[in-house]
């Protein structure tokens, strides 16, 4: 009773919190160079991400159905039967939500995301892309592994659809960052062809969390808000941990990869780790690091910085695939 009272109390000052931050980020802010809608929305986030797995895929869904009220689907595949012709002449960008394997949903960035960076290649006179979002199913329901073993279903769907690897770029952010990295990892090992380029935006690629700046107060969330995600989706059992993290599989013949992340977020010292790996065994790697802001920070296009990634994404996109 004592638990569930603490746990009440808790949550009551977590929404009050979030409600009080628009007032409270226009004093402070962890970092000056921040934004009033970047210190916003890491505020909001802090004290949002530790309410639970209810509370946020409750938002997740809410957020994403909002979304699509402006911008939505134009075709939604239930896999693996699917109706129409495929168009072989589109670019597809298979790409995987993040959420921690515990909440996220596939057109919860379909406005924040996708729509920008559709108008990005357009811009850049590419307008034959379309963009394949996988709603793969989420711990604790569906543990380690689910979530990689049904991206990489996926995409060999879209293989066995007959479109070829090359025009296929796999994109994902956070946990759908290790399940694209998974994804290539598996593919290379059991001879599969793999996509033309990835890019992985904040990905969790290690799932230990020992380095020094998951300590950082910085990012949208903390530590213990991400180590709990992490045993929800292993079951508890921690000895999956390096089966789990793309970070220690290997990374011999992977295509061209963009890395996109922030100086202030948690995983920021196994991506500065990682894309020094990836070079040094000889993968074609892109780091777009942006010095003071946080994880996924290019999702929320309000600023100058989230265009700037978009922007450069797509120019990553025009340079590695052929077809386009």
């Amino acid at each position: 009773m004592a638990s569930l009272v603490t746990t009440s109390i808790k949550t009551i000052l977590a929404i009050i919190q979030i409600f009080l931050a628009p007032f409270v980020v226009l004093f402070e802010r962890p970092d000056p160079r921040w934004g009033y809608f970047d210190a916003l929305f890491q505020r909001m986030m802090q004290f949002y991400t530790p309410l639970g797995v209810g509370f946020m895929r409750y938002g997740f869904a809410f957020y994403g159905r909002l979304q699509r009220l402006v911008y939505g689907p134009t075709e939604v595949v239930d896999s693996p039967d699917v109706k129409g012709d495929k168009d072989e002449a589109c670019v597809i960008v298979l790409f995987i939500h993040g959420g921690g394997f515990v909440c996220g949903t596939a057109d919860s960035t379909s406005l924040g995301f996708f729509y920008p960076l559709l108008q990005a290649l357009k811009k850049a006179g590419v307008a034959s892309v379309r963009i394949f979002s996988v709603e793969y199913d989420l711990a604790p329901e569906f543990p380690y592994p689910t979530a990689p073993d049904q991206s990489y279903r996926v995409y060999k769907w879209l293989l066995a659809k007959g479109i070829p690897s090359r025009k296929i770029i796999v994109m994902g952010d956070s946990a759908g960052g290790n399940c694209a990295m998974s994804l290539m990892q598996r593919a290379v090992k059991e001879g599969v062809p793999t996509p033309a380029c990835s890019v992985l935006i904040s990905p969790w690629l290690e799932l230990n969390m020992t380095k020094p700046s998951y300590s950082a107060k910085t990012d949208t969330f903390i530590r213990a808000t991400v180590s709990s995600w992490r045993d929800i989706y292993l079951n508890g059992n921690l000895d999956l941990v390096n089966n789990a993290s793309p970070f220690y599989q290997s990374l011999q013949g992977l295509p061209p990869l963009m890395v996109v992340y922030g100086q202030k977020e948690l995983m920021v010292d196994d991506l500065v780790e990682f894309v020094a790996n990836a070079k040094s065994n000889g993968v074609d790697t892109t780091a777009l690091s942006h010095p003071y802001l946080y994880h996924d920070y290019l999702f929320f296009p309000l600023g100058k910085a989230a265009n700037d990634a978009i922007s450069a994404i797509a120019h990553f996109i025009l340079l590695k695939v052929p077809s386009l």
